[in-house]
């Protein structure tokens, strides 16, 4: 066998940068003593399976525990990635997972496996599953018997409706429902007008073989005293009792939006919902709010209804040559100081509304216009059909001017009378705009101090809020530290007719750090955010859901660091998208890395901004 030793002189001697060369000992094998040469297998990657959920199964429960397994043919699994509907994806190294408070609807869970080398696997397992904890079950009118048959599942129930005097109900309608696994529901309703809607509920009582041991349902309905109320009375109960409140004028275009504002009733619908998603099982509590907030979708349904109510009368209204315009029909509307419950009658304002469409010179719609009243109101509200509505306005002489980006401003004069009764209808003003010869580009930097909206969560302190801290951390210690980051600019100052060219975001990188091999720099992501959070409250519990991602970069130090998102950017400013922010985060949350950022709160000039560069 050769002398290692000797063998290196001579490479030596030649000047040569000698290899190292792995020898084999001769265990009577290997009768040459050469050396043996090592063939080193590639690996393979793992496989993944997932047990449960089954793949489109629908699930009765907002608790999903999923659990899957890892099969490597040259090795072992040691982990698992796991990622619930797109958001990060987690390492763990058990083969479940509890998901708990899962929305109604679809889901989707991907999970892959990590073998002993660190190869993932590169086909990982998908499946899609749906959460449906409420069922709907048939409706049904009452006959002249006051009865109804519902049924729900295998379970029939015969209700019944009467009112107080226990006399029958006709044409009442009756929906039934399931919100627990054996809590049934049933609303009447009385579309008439008649009688107040009433809920009645039923618990437990089911056998083995899933019927229901008493099916029948009896409900009371109280009948209304008053089922209107005329306008002189109106006024005079309000001037007198001083009960009701002048809330507001409003079109009846918008009268949905006025009531889903300013109504208690809407703006308790959440709270009744939070109520019945984490009331106990079977509890009365839960009974109740949850009938209370089907009451109140009703009652959501009946005032949709009224402001949908302009498109009939329209079509009426068309046979005689007339035109009735639910833009142009106004309310003035009440609210009960006690009760917070809005009433409205027909308004006794003069307000008008100022209506038309703006194209170019091909008579092509012009979208993102800028209207502009002479008294200094400013309307960016011409949709992508190039229509505009101005509304709330008085009867006068006005100069009209439209401005869209592109485009030579062009100004009207027109003078706006009171509609009249019965027939109200707007004021139609055109505008048709000729291309501009020349397009300027103006650049904006948003980069606040500390009325700033950013913040971090961490997964070991998950109440604490970071809202307040000079610094925004992306981390990933094993075992120590999981950080992420959340940062959304006020655009509000931008024109909204203005065509968005470029927007970048820039962080400003404190010191990065990583030690492993594979994510050298680290790589940090900017995804979009799905879900509106506040800089003072949100922590990792409560950390809004993750969309797409929108631009990734590799920090390999402190500077600088652009990330471009244009396109959501753009969404944000032409209103086809909330502006809920953006997230900060590692690209793959695993290994030890760690980047940190400077944040709003900082002292200097090393804040977050971001730069749009727009054309007018």
């Amino acid at each position: 066998m050769p002398n290692l030793e000797s063998i290196i002189k001579k490479f030596k001697s030649k000047n040569l940068v000698y290899p190292i060369l792995f020898f084999s000992l001769s265990c009577g094998n290997n009768e040459s003593g050469n050396p043996v040469q090592q063939t080193q297998t590639p690996n393979k990657s793992p496989e993944t399976t997932i047990k449960s959920p089954q793949n489109n199964s629908t699930i009765n429960s907002k608790t999903v525990i999923a659990e899957w397994s890892g099969y490597d043919s040259d090795g072992s699994v040691v982990g698992y990635l796991f990622s619930l509907d797109n958001a990060i994806k987690i390492y763990q190294e058990g083969t479940s997972k509890s998901f708990n408070n899962l929305s109604e609807g679809l889901h989707s869970l991907e999970v892959a496996s990590r073998d002993d080398k660190g190869q993932n696997d590169l086909t990982p397992a998908h499946v899609s599953f749906t959460v449906k904890t409420e069922t709907i079950g048939q409706i049904d009118n009452t006959n002249s018997a006051g009865y109804a048959k519902i049924e729900i599942g295998q379970n029939v129930f015969d209700v019944y409706v009467k009112n107080l005097s226990n006399q029958p109900l006709n044409n009442i309608k009756v929906s039934g429902y399931t919100y627990l696994s054996e809590m049934y529901g049933f609303l009447a309703e009385d579309f008439s007008g008649n009688y107040l809607t009433e809920v009645a509920h039923y618990g437990g009582g089911l056998n083995k073989t899933g019927t229901v041991t008493n099916p029948e349902i009896s409900i009371f309905a109280k009948a209304k005293e008053n089922n209107r109320i005329r306008k002189e009375k109106l006024f005079n109960y309000r001037k007198n009792k001083g009960i009701l409140q002048f809330k507001g004028t409003t079109s009846l275009s918008d009268l949905h939006e006025f009531y889903k504002k300013y109504d208690s009733i809407f703006n308790s619908m959440s709270f009744l919902e939070f109520i019945v998603k984490n009331s106990g099982a079977g509890n009365i509590v839960n009974d109740s709010f949850t009938f209370a907030l089907q009451a109140a979708k009703f009652r959501e349904e009946i005032i949709n209804n009224a402001s949908n109510v302009g498109k009939i009368i329209n079509t009426v209204a068309s046979y005689f040559g007339q035109e009735y315009d639910t833009d142009a029909y106004y309310f003035d509307v009440y609210i009960h100081k006690n009760l917070g419950i809005l009433v409205h009658d027909v308004s006794e304002t003069n307000y008008c509304t100022l209506k038309g469409k703006i194209t170019n010179s091909n008579n092509q719609p012009i979208n993102n216009a800028r209207i502009t009243l002479g008294s200094g109101i400013d309307h960016d509200d011409a949709d992508s059909n190039g229509d505009y509505v101005v509304k709330l306005i008085f009867p006068s002489s006005y100069t009209v001017t439209a401005a869209a980006t592109g485009y030579q401003e062009q100004t009207k004069y027109v003078n706006i009378i009171a509609a009249t009764s019965p027939y109200y209808t707007s004021t139609k003003l055109n505008f048709q705009l000729e291309q501009s010869t020349t397009v300027s580009e103006e650049t904006k930097t948003f980069q606040p101090g500390s009325e700033g909206l950013d913040a971090f969560v961490e997964k070991y302190h998950q109440t604490s809020n970071f809202g307040n801290d000079p610094s925004l951390f992306v981390w990933d210690q094993p075992n120590m530290f999981l950080m992420r980051s959340f940062i959304k600019f006020d655009l509000s100052s931008m024109p909204s007719y203005s065509q968005i060219k470029s927007a970048k975001l820039y962080l400003n990188g404190i010191s990065w750090h990583t030690t492993d091999p594979n994510v050298n720099p680290a790589d940090v992501s900017i995804k979009k955010v799905n879900s509106s959070w506040q800089e003072q409250s949100i922590n990792w519990n409560n950390q809004p859901i993750f969309g797409e991602t929108l631009s990734s970069k590799a920090i390999g130090g402190p500077g600088w660091y652009e990330f471009d998102i244009t396109p959501t950017a753009t969404k944000w400013l032409n209103g086809t998208e909330t502006n809920y922010g953006v997230g900060v985060v590692l690209t793959q949350e695993t290994g030890d890395q760690r980047c940190t950022f400077f944040s709003s709160d900082v002292s200097g000039i090393g804040k977050p901004k971001l730069v749009v560069t727009y054309r007018k």
